[in-house]
């Protein structure tokens, strides 16, 4: 019993600290705009480079909703942005999965 315990109290801390890196994204697409709202037609509040890292917050049909930095979100097509896939603990560094898969099928 106690030994179950441990073991769920071991899966959620590990949750807990895995989530900000797990739901990290990339901008595939120069120029994406950050909209105010999860509609094509809301109103753009800037626009991000190609590269641009962010951290998904949430998601809303063709739109999810990222922070830039801690003070800066918005809903971005969904299209535009690519998940990314942890490789490295110590480091740090990521693999856009998604934008790797692109590039190969382009070749």
């Amino acid at each position: 019993m106690l030994i179950g315990l441990l073991l769920i109290a071991a899966t959620v801390a590990n949750g807990v600290v895995m989530w900000p890196r797990v739901h990290g994204a990339v901008v595939l697409v120069a120029g994406t705009p950050v909209r105010a709202t999860p509609a094509p037609l809301g109103d753009s509040l800037f626009n991000l480079p190609e590269g641009t890292a962010d951290r998904i917050l949430g998601e809303h049909q063709d739109f999810v909703f990222v922070q830039i930095k801690p003070d800066i979100r918005g809903w971005v097509a969904r299209a535009s942005i690519a998940a990314v896939v942890p490789v490295d603990r110590q480091g740090g560094r990521f693999l856009a999965a998604a934008l790797l898969s692109r590039r190969r099928r382009c070749r």
